[in-house]
């Protein structure tokens, strides 16, 4: 009798451990934990130097947390994830060591903050703190820019879909047009100095910059020649949109060399991130005529004239 008592309550308390309200009962009739995976692409409304409508061969830091109203950021090393590297294949696809799994608790919702490239020269980040988000700084190289982007899904369920990372430009680009008005003006374009920010800081949150300083000289196009078209504008070969951050240029900030003479210029326009303001340059018998238009990422209109 005393054998049969305790086998009953050793059943009762089987029964009891595998209440369907108990999380472990939902990762085994789930077979096993729900990993994070990733997916990505880049918002095809945009234009930047990057090509096609997803990163590749590249890496991706990411930062996560649990959801909550306010991002109730912790220390370093104490989220969800921390800077995590992400690894871009040839064909976009992305992969990470150290798997990371949802919470088995129902409904736990989570955030994503991402970045790239990370690791590039130029690129790092800075990280968070108990309730301050974390940022990255950058530093614009003279002649050749990074293209820093940023992406963010909030509020994300368990699911075996990845989690979409679409990310947008924080930076502005300038490109650069040029004519002259008749085929008996022989100039020659020579070189194209903007002078601008060359230091910032971005928080992942938003890809909104502060702190940017350092102003230099970023050279467009210098050490050859570039003939001036008739009439017609014409994109000026051999030389990629410039990068800079969003923000309005000062006086004579732009400076065209044309014939051993330099003209400077202030566009009229802020330049705006996910942007694409384009400086059109007239030359003329008696100088040289400048107007600015905006390509379709965002309409930003300007003119300006010296002579």
């Amino acid at each position: 009798m005393k054998n049969l008592i305790i086998s009953m309550l050793a059943m009762a308390a089987m029964v009891s451990c595998t209440s369907e309200n108990d999380p472990i009962n939902e990762v085994t009739n789930n077979d096993k934990p729900t990993p994070v995976v990733f997916g990505q692409s880049i918002s095809l409304v945009t234009k930047a130097p990057i090509t096609g409508n997803l990163l590749a061969n590249t890496k991706i830091g990411i930062w996560a947390q649990e959801y909550t109203t306010t991002p109730a950021w912790v220390a370093d090393n104490k989220n969800f994830m921390d800077d995590l590297e992400l690894t871009v294949a040839a064909n976009g696809d992305i992969s990470y060591t150290g798997t990371k799994y949802y919470s088995i608790i129902p409904d736990t919702k989570y955030d994503f903050y991402a970045y790239a490239p990370k690791g590039e020269i130029g690129v790092s980040s800075n990280a968070a703190t108990a309730g301050v988000g974390p940022t990255i700084n950058l530093t614009l190289g003279a002649t050749d820019q990074i293209d820093l982007m940023y992406a963010s899904q909030t509020g994300v369920l368990k699911s075996a879909t990845p989690v979409a990372l679409v990310f947008k430009h924080s930076l502005a680009q300038i490109k650069f047009k040029i004519k002259k008005t008749t085929s008996s003006l022989n100039y020659t374009l020579s070189e194209i100095k903007v002078n601008a920010n060359s230091v910032g800081t971005m928080a992942l949150a938003n890809g909104q910059y502060s702190n940017t300083s350092t102003p230099i000289d970023f050279t467009v196009l210098t050490g050859g020649s570039f003939d001036i078209p008739n009439n017609d504008f014409a994109e000026i070969t051999g030389v990629k949109p410039l990068m800079l951050f969003p923000e309005e240029l000062k006086e004579n900030s732009v400076i065209f060399t044309i014939s051993g003479t330099d003209y400077k210029f202030k566009p009229t326009a802020t330049l705006q991130a996910g942007t694409t303001t384009t400086i059109s340059v007239t030359v003329t018998s008696t100088g040289v005529e400048f107007s600015q238009s905006v390509e379709q990422w965002k309409e930003n209109t300007g003119e300006g004239t010296i002579g």
